[in-house]
């Protein structure tokens, strides 16, 4: 019948402990940095298995040694929702984006471009990577740029060589849906003008939604994540990157 007093203290799990013995409570957060003030009313609803305060006010109210512990007008606060990131957390439901368009059926369907900056350039003063990645196959064509004004030249190489491969069935790029940013060298006259001679169906994603190009920019993230556990590995390389 001893339930303590409300203590919260951090393991060095990075756990935080809600209360004393006889009831230790583990209460998990999402975030580290989270702080919440553990009051009477919330250590009952922890110790009750997360019960609403709903309930938990009829079963205080029903029970004279809990109202004594919580006290009177700490018992009119539980006809009000309980702030528990415990269930909010568990309540809480992740909303999937939609696509502008359905997933891709076909080789050369839709291509996905983008031009990535770095602030290094290489020892022959690259510093952009213009990466074109085939929504359905999945495949990346990388093409490394001294200037993001090379970006029009540059797919009209590409184009050019697509078309000529012998492996690739790409008699015509007419039927390709071909998505960028809203970068100026993206959708300027230079662009449209390559746009318009291979038959390029060109679709600038909108500034507020940047889903509908996570393609390649996940491409991005996945290739910096790998270049990056190289260069830690290697013996000769600066850890400090």
């Amino acid at each position: 019948n001893d339930y303590g007093e409300s203590t919260l203290r951090r393991s060095e799990d990075g756990r935080a402990l809600c209360g004393p013995l006889p009831w230790p409570i583990d209460i998990y957060y999402k975030d580290y940095n989270t702080v919440v003030k553990v009051d009477k009313a919330l250590l009952l609803h922890v110790r009750f298995g997360h019960i609403s305060g709903k309930y938990l006010y009829e079963m205080v109210k029903n029970s004279e040694e809990l109202t004594n512990y919580i006290g009177e007008k700490e018992l009119e606060t539980l006809k009000e929702p309980i702030f528990c990131p415990v269930c909010l957390a568990a309540k809480s439901v992740k909303k999937t984006f939609s696509r502008s368009y359905p997933v891709a059926q076909r080789f050369l369907e839709r291509l996905h471009a983008d031009v990535k900056t770095y602030s290094l350039a290489d020892m022959e003063g690259h510093m952009h990577i213009l990466g074109i990645r085939d929504s359905y196959t999945h495949f990346v064509w990388l093409y490394f740029l001294k200037t993001r004004d090379e970006f029009p030249a540059k797919i009209a190489h590409f184009c050019e060589q697509l078309i000529a491969h012998p492996d690739f069935d790409a008699s015509s790029l007419e039927k390709t849906m071909f998505i960028t940013d809203n970068a100026k060298e993206m959708i300027g006259k230079d662009a449209m003008k390559v746009y318009n001679t291979f038959k390029l169906f060109h679709v600038p994603t909108a500034e507020y939604k940047h889903s509908d190009n996570s393609t390649i920019e996940g491409f991005w993230a996945s290739c910096e994540t790998v270049v990056r556990a190289l260069f830690l590995s290697a013996p000769h390389i600066n850890k400090r990157l």
